[in-house]
């Protein structure tokens, strides 16, 4: 394979890790990320603050295919590979640097560099900021963070090379590596501070970024001194603090964690979230290793004193204590020692945060420990090949079949990793197998149960959970950490329990789980809205609305309240009211599907002739019957009407049609889409049909007329 196409390899690869991942569904915090976050439905206005270059990522995904998943893969996909492309430029140019003078730098800098990137690139440790959809933040801010290092290496080497042209034969060594600003030096540099821009409004890590560039100066330029290194890079050194400086504004929400009200720093101290991270590293060493098992969420417990982390501090002190004093001494190993802890040290040092382990933080990591590994098997193959020059082609095929292996192995661990995110149950169940005290995990599980209808099951999963944070189960009692808090879950377990009675018929039950629910925590507003929808399928409508007012009360701007407050005041047929309610709703949530439908419903086929409008109802018909691909008999029989009453009776009676076939096919008897409504039958769609061939609107039946019936 030619030098030029080696990185097609890490190309393919990455293809061939990931592509089963795109059918995978918006998972977790990709819900409120991207699915329900009203702020990605349009490019502009862009304001620059935290993470504002990968929320503007997210909107133009949305702008070029909605909520197509496969879009929102596929980009992230493409970043991981820019990402594993510019870590193949960074470690051939280093590497290079130290071998360049025996002749041999070209091949001996492509074949580690090529390694590096291929197993960097596959790794199953990577899955989380890849295949998890919202944490493209990670692998987007590693993307510009690399670009800043190669761009850095390109800048030195453009002055390096410029002055060595004109004064090779005059000038000393050290002379020679005093580099200048030429033209290819200032773009190159020019390069790096976008990128260090970008990374700035992707993810804080990239404040670590002058650090790693100094020490990359000190250990591969040989920087004789500080005060040499500052006299050669004082530039662009200042002009990245300064941005770093500028930038500080605009992460004051970022900065949470030293506020004095703030409720993670009130549970975790930085102290304890410290020791805690002593045994979080050294578990982060072991996957990157041997990647298994691997877990979506640790929920990893808080050290309570240093005695109980004692070894693990220990072994970490030592490790940074050796990269420092390696990187003074000009070693690389320094330069990957302070690689790997200075850019975990924003989530993995002293800043308390509600997750003391996740594997996405060890996405840019993770580098340093597979150059770290490689670098040492290819110096190991050399050395013993010198010692046998019969055998060094054998020692050549010997590394190209390690490599190999290696790829492969990794790259079937990563495909098979993903399959866990092909449903959120998968995902959640997997993290309850392996992490059996975190509370989140068996909530999420309990959550995907109820909403696959699997009743039975997720009440026998509840009740046991509630016994176990009832009687003070030790494992799940600790407050500091979210995942295993049963105090924070409590409330919301007896919620879905309720649920999970309710979908078994149990109404009654199930309002009194809701209230149970309610007396622990009052400022639900989402139990205050289940309990809704359970009073009203129990015939109490007059308190499933007394209880979607407490939840808008609670939250005054709670889209899936105010929809269901306006679905049941227009069953009590006060219509004004209702359309109020949906709009209010969709002014929150506009993609809110049950406030879009309910509310073109209301303006198709309202009896008060001053609520209906046609236009505005054909408007939402047609959007929702394009989310659903125009294969809803629902939403074909909502566009019905609305033509009809728009007067467009033609266009109405196709739909209608169109609406019946699709029910007679699917048998489909159903209601308002994840609430109680009107049934949508056959025989109801062939009424309204015969309405719009005799050139009539349909019209819904008052309140208090459904109510004397």
């Amino acid at each position: 394979m030619g030098v030029r196409l080696l990185p097609l390899a890490i190309v393919a690869a990455g293809i061939i890790a990931y592509a089963g991942s795109f059918t995978g569904p918006f998972v977790f915090d990709d819900i409120h990320v991207i699915v329900n976050r009203p702020a990605i439905r349009s490019v502009c206005p862009f304001t620059w603050e935290a993470r504002s270059v990968a929320e503007l990522t997210f909107k133009i995904n949305y702008a070029v295919g909605g909520l197509n998943v496969a879009d929102y893969h596929a980009t992230n996909l493409i970043i991981h590979i820019l990402a594993g492309l510019l870590l193949y430029g960074v470690v051939r140019r280093t590497v290079r640097k130290g071998t360049e003078r025996d002749g041999k730098g070209q091949k001996g800098s492509e074949g580690v560099a090529l390694a590096v990137a291929l197993i960097w690139t596959v790794h199953p440790l990577q899955t989380e900021s890849v295949t998890y959809i919202c944490q493209r933040g990670e692998s987007l801010m590693g993307m510009f963070y690399l670009l800043c290092v190669y761009a850095w290496i390109r800048a030195q080497e453009s002055g390096v090379r410029s002055q060595e042209s004109g004064v090779r034969s005059q000038e000393s060594e050290a002379t020679i590596h005093h580099s200048r600003f030429t033209i290819h030096s200032v773009l190159w540099y020019g390069v790096a501070m976008a990128a260090f821009i970008l990374g700035m409004g992707t993810k804080e890590v990239t404040v670590t970024v002058p650090v790693i560039l100094l020490a990359y100066d000190r250990v591969f330029n040989r920087s004789a001194t500080i005060r040499s290194l500052w006299r050669r890079r004082w530039v662009p050194v200042v002009l990245l603090a300064g941005f770093c400086l500028l930038l500080v504004p605009c992460y004051r929400a970022a900065m949470w964690t030293f506020g004095p009200d703030n409720d993670v720093i009130q549970r975790i101290s930085p102290w304890s979230y410290l020791l805690t991270q002593a045994g979080v590293i050294l578990h982060y060493l072991r996957l990157s290793i041997v990647p298994h098992p691997l877990c979506f969420d640790y929920g990893w417990p808080i050290a309570r004193d240093i005695g109980s982390v004692l070894v693990p501090c220990i072994i970490v002190a030592a490790l940074v204590v050796g990269a420092l004093v390696a990187v003074v001494r000009r070693m690389p190993i320094g330069f990957l020692g302070t690689w790997f802890f200075v850019i975990l040290a924003p989530t993995s040092s002293i800043l308390p945060s509600d997750d003391a382990a996740f594997e996405h933080r060890m996405y840019l990591s993770l580098a340093a420990v597979v150059v770290l590994v490689v670098f040492g098997f290819h110096r190991l193959l050399m050395r013993v090949s010198r010692a046998r020059p019969d055998a060094s082609r054998a020692f050549g095929w010997l590394r190209a079949a390690t490599l190999l292996c290696v790829v492969i192995v990794f790259t079937a661990l990563t495909i098979k990793r993903n399959t866990t995110y092909e449903s959120e149950y998968r995902m959640w169940l997997d993290v309850a197998s392996k992490r059996r005290n975190n509370v989140r995990a068996e909530f999420g599980v309990i959550s995907c149960l109820v909403a696959r209808g699997d009743f039975a099951e997720a009440e026998q999963r509840a009740r046991a959970l509630v016994k176990r944070i009832e009687n003070r189960d030790p494992g799940i009692a600790d407050d500091t950490v979210r995942a295993a808090s049963g105090n924070y879950y409590y409330p919301m377990v007896l919620s879905k329990l309720a649920q999970a009675i309710a979908g078994q018929g149990c109404l009654e039950e199930a309002i009194a789980q809701y209230k149970k629910a309610l007396t622990v925590r009052l400022d639900d507003p989402s139990t205050y809205c289940n309990l809704a929808v359970t009073q009203y399928m129990a015939g109490k409508p007059e308190e499933a609305i007394a209880s979607c007012r407490e939840a808008i009360r609670v939250a005054p701007g709670y889209a899936r309240g105010n929809a269901f407050l306006g679905f049941l005041l227009a069953e009590k047929g006060d219509y004004a009211n209702a359309a109020r309610s949906y709009e209010t709703a969709l002014a929150s949530l506009p993609d809110l599907l049950t406030a879009r439908y309910g509310l073109a419903w209301l303006l198709a086929t309202c009896p008060d002739d001053s609520v209906r409008d046609g236009a505005r109802a054909v408007g939402l018909a047609r959007q929702i019957c394009e989310a659903m691909r125009y294969e809803s008999h629902r939403g074909m029989d909502l566009l019905a009407a609305a033509l009809a009453e728009a007067g467009n009776f033609k266009e109405a009676v196709a739909a209608a049609r169109r609406a019946l076939e699709l029910a007679t096919r699917s048998g489909a008897v159903d209601v308002s889409p994840g609430e109680p409504g009107r049934a949508v039958t056959v025989p109801a769609i062939e009424e309204r049909l015969k309405l719009y061939e005799e050139g009539k609107a349909f019209r819904e039946e008052r309140g208090e007329e459904r109510e004397g019936e």
